[in-house]
C-alpha cells in the first residue's frame, strides 16, 4: 500500500514505475574464496534456492499496481541452481547484497532489452 500510494501520483501523470527486482543475495565471502580457490570459481558459487530466499516486496508492489512495471535479471545471475560469485572474471556482487559497478555495466543491454519488451523504450 506504501509503494502504491507513493507511485500513484507520479503515475497519474504519466510516469512509468520500474521496478527491478532484487537481485539473488551473495554470500559476502566472494573475494576471500575466489583467493582460496582461484582455479576452480565454481566452488565460491551458492545455492539459488538460498540465494533468492529473501522477499522482494517492491517487485511484489510493483505486479499489483497498473504503471508499475518489474525487471527481473535472476536468469544474470543463476542458471542450473546455482549463482556463481564470479562470471568470467567479474565479481557479482561488491558485498552480499549489492551488485558490483563492473558486473553492474554489463547488465545495462539486458535491463534496455526487458524494458523495450515491456513497450518502454
Amino acid at each position: 500500500a506504501g509503494f502504491k500510494a507513493s507511485w500513484q501520483p507520479l503515475i497519474d501523470r504519466g510516469t512509468k514505475i520500474i521496478a527491478i527486482h532484487d537481485v539473488p543475495r551473495g554470500n559476502n565471502k566472494q573475494a576471500a574464496c575466489a583467493l582460496k580457490h582461484p582455479r576452480n570459481f565454481a566452488y565460491c558459487s551458492i545455492k539459488e534456492r538460498s540465494a533468492l530466499k529473501q522477499t522482494d516486496w517492491l517487485s511484489k508492489a510493483a505486479a499489483k499496481v497498473p504503471g508499475a512495471y518489474r525487471v527481473d535479471l535472476t536468469k544474470y545471475f543463476c542458471r542450473d541452481g546455482v549463482c556463481p560469485q564470479i562470471v568470467g572474471h567479474t565479481f557479482t556482487y561488491h558485498d552480499g547484497s549489492h551488485v558490483s559497478a563492473t558486473y553492474a555495466r554489463t547488465l545495462a543491454p539486458f535491463i534496455a532489452e526487458q524494458m523495450a519488451a515491456l513497450g518502454l523504450q
